[in-house]
């Protein structure tokens, strides 16, 4: 036999042993045991002990990946090195967490074994199911209403939070008093989305025979659709102060506490969920100035962290108001979030400043990074600020949408004129400049209102 056919021959038994040795290791030598340590659809975080067996003859090397759907988070991470001898075991621990926006039914969390070759040697799936949560709270952005103007209309403002992990179709209903026709009722429909806040606004101006009582008040009701099942309620108060009766005050704020307390709930959801809320407000005197304090701070049985909202600390001296904690804006732009303001009021009260810096995040201890659910900042100023029928005010707001990857800035003027009792004039012109970061695109926009004269 030439020595070109021995080296044929021995290359040939080379290559057949290292194919007989990958089969071994990718073969069905390895297998896999889930042992579900949780109670599937009452625990917030799933427990599981993975056993990982080599019953093959040769040592193994390889990855063991964890899959899982959108609204989970796997704490152990989601990869996992695998090195074990011929004829021995492991044991990995894996603990998944559910998020509030995990969606209710069942979802499938899926494991899998992979070689150094990264191909697939077993794979395995558990089912976690989680029960429908359709939790709903109801509440008012301004519990309450200041009306020095009897030209001026009043805005409602009712804010369902939906705190399930289900999206849900509501109606708010409004009861409007009216003394001369007895109360009447006014329903608003919408969609509330999973860990969302909608907020439903009516408007209306009161009647004559209403403008004459010193204090009335506007109730809300929440029901959930289609079986109309109320799940909450709210109310907001009107000051009149033009009325020249004589009135009590109503100063509380829209989780309806009054001043210089504090209260703590408890309360059962339903599904084995329970709340714990601790809320307050009050004030107090400095040597130099005043400072106002107000909290709200909720948290269910679950492994989430608190959430504190409608919280801030507000120091006024003089002239100057100082606020810091929770924001609330509206300038054409809707800006909330965590942050910070000042105020300036002239002496008369006829001239105002307003600058704020908010951080768009929902909790003040929220984890989420500085500034990446987007943020903005604005200046206001407004001549006639004590006077609701004769001022104008210009506005600049920016606003940072990290999702949709927009800079927005707005510029504009609101103006209103009352020439006397019966007829009023109110217009506004803003005009804007958004930068589209994912498509290299600048929009700009504008808005005219036109002048309105209204007859009263």
């Amino acid at each position: 036999m030439s020595s070109n056919n021995l080296q044929k021959i021995f290359i040939l038994f080379f290559t057949l042993c290292i194919s007989l040795t990958v089969s071994a290791q990718t073969g069905n030598g390895i297998s896999m045991e889930i042992r579900d340590e949780s109670s599937l659809g009452r625990d917030r975080i799933i427990s599981t002990i993975i056993e990982i067996k080599n019953n093959s003859q040769t040592h193994f090397k390889g990855k063991l990946y964890v899959t899982v759907p959108s609204g989970f988070r796997n704490i152990s991470g989601n990869m996992a090195e695998i090195d074990i001898d011929s004829g021995s075991n492991i044991y990995l621990p894996v603990k998944i967490l559910i998020n509030n926006n995990a969606a209710s039914g069942k979802s499938e969390i899926s494991f899998t074994i992979k070689d150094i070759a990264d191909k697939d040697v077993i794979k395995q799936t558990i089912i976690h199911d989680i029960p429908e949560n359709n939790s709903l709270a109801i509440s008012t952005d301004t519990p309450l209403i200041y009306m020095s103007n009897v030209a001026d209309s009043i805005e409602v403002r009712a804010r369902v939070s939906n705190l399930g992990n289900k999206t849900q179709h509501v109606t708010v209903v409004f009861k409007i008093p009216e003394a001369d026709q007895g109360s009447f009722f006014v329903e608003k429909k919408g969609i509330v989305s999973v860990q969302k806040d909608s907020v439903f606004i009516y408007r209306f101006r009161p009647s004559g025979n209403l403008m004459k009582s010193p204090q009335f008040s506007v109730n809300i009701v929440g029901f959930r659709e289609p079986d109309k099942e109320i799940f909450g309620n709210s109310i907001v108060s009107i000051q009149n102060n033009s009325s020249t009766q004589h009135y009590q005050s109503l100063d509380n704020n829209n989780l309806n506490y009054t001043k210089n307390s504090i209260t703590t709930s408890y309360r059962f959801l339903g599904n084995q969920t329970y709340l714990y809320q601790l809320i307050g407000s009050g004030g107090f005197n400095l040597p130099s100035g005043y400072v106002f304090i107000r909290g709200n701070i909720y948290k269910t049985n679950g492994p989430e962290d608190p959430v504190v909202n409608n919280t801030f600390i507000s120091y006024r001296r003089e002239k100057s108001e100082f606020t810091v904690g929770n924001i609330s804006k509206i300038i054409e732009l809707s800006l909330y979030g965590r942050g910070a303001e000042y105020a300036y009021t002239s002496q008369d009260k006829n001239k105002r400043l307003e600058i704020g810096f908010i951080d768009q995040s929902f909790s003040l201890i929220d984890r989420t990074s500085f500034l990446k659910s987007g943020y903005g900042f604005y200046v206001r100023g407004t001549l006639g600020a004590s006077n609701a029928s004769r001022n104008i005010s210009a506005a600049y707001v920016f606003r940072s949408d990290p999702y949709e990857k927009v800079k927005h800035n707005l510029l504009g003027t609101n103006f209103q004129y009352a020439f006397n009792k019966e007829w009023n004039l109110s217009a506004k012109l803003y005009s804007g400049v958004s930068i589209y970061e994912s498509i290299n695109t600048t929009k700009p926009s504008g808005g005219f209102g036109n002048p309105v004269f209204r007859d009263y």
